[in-house]
């Protein structure tokens, strides 16, 4: 019944490893298929959805509003449509077995076990090169949309998880891409869960610091 969440860099393969770690485990990846769920459930339709994805807090309300009035759908702010993502990303961690990729699930799932949260990362300057080359674009386009990527996660994550994103403490493990294929990433993300007792184990409350004997805290 395990919940790995899986953050990640744009550039820095994060998409792929979850969907290769989620295919190992026979787990269900819930990446786009949240906002899909969300739209459903709210009445908007999914295709509407492309640019309500962990954008600017500002933009996803921009957005939102033209969607909602433009198909004719009832009245949606963007905290009315998080509150509907953060439900769907807890009843997912209830049922359990599943990959969630981004959406603030670090956050929103701190404290719940069984869960390994994942950070997925790499270098600028290898990102930069990886977008370019995906997007057959300039080193100087593909540097400004990094950095525009890293700007909006960073400010939904404080927006919907009042968390802050690079904080390495959220997570249990950060994998470096630099020099690792999408193959090795998954095969490191599969171990840390292997070994850290989460498969199959029922959920529970994580153990709170008070309870921690003294000397395990040096």
């Amino acid at each position: 019944m395990a919940v790995i969440t899986v953050s990640r860099q744009i550039g820095s393969g994060g998409s792929a490893i979850a969907a290769r770690v989620a295919e190992s485990l026979g787990y269900r990846l819930c990446d786009r298929q949240l906002l899909v769920d969300a739209a459903e459930y709210i009445g908007v339709r999914a295709e509407a959805l492309d640019r309500v994805d962990e954008q600017h807090h500002g933009v996803v309300y921009s957005t939102l509003s033209t969607m909602t009035t433009l198909l004719d759908g009832p009245a949606m702010t963007e905290e009315c449509f998080q509150i509907v993502v953060s439900d769907l990303i807890r009843e997912i961690a209830r049922q359990g077995n599943a990959v969630i990729v981004g959406r603030a699930s670090q956050c929103i799932l701190r404290g719940y076990s069984p869960t390994l949260h994942v950070n997925i990362v790499a270098p600028f300057i290898t990102r930069v090169e990886r977008v370019a080359e995906r997007g057959d674009l300039s080193l100087h386009a593909a540097s400004a949309l990094v950095l525009e990527s890293d700007h909006d996660r960073r400010a939904y994550n404080l927006a919907v998880a009042h968390c802050d994103w690079s904080d390495p403490l959220l997570y249990d493990l950060v994998v470096n891409t630099d020099q690792l294929s999408v193959d090795a990433a998954a095969e490191l993300i599969l171990t840390a869960a292997r070994r850290s007792g989460i498969l199959g184990v029922s959920p529970v409350r994580r153990q709170s610091r008070e309870h921690v004997p003294a000397l395990a805290r040096h």
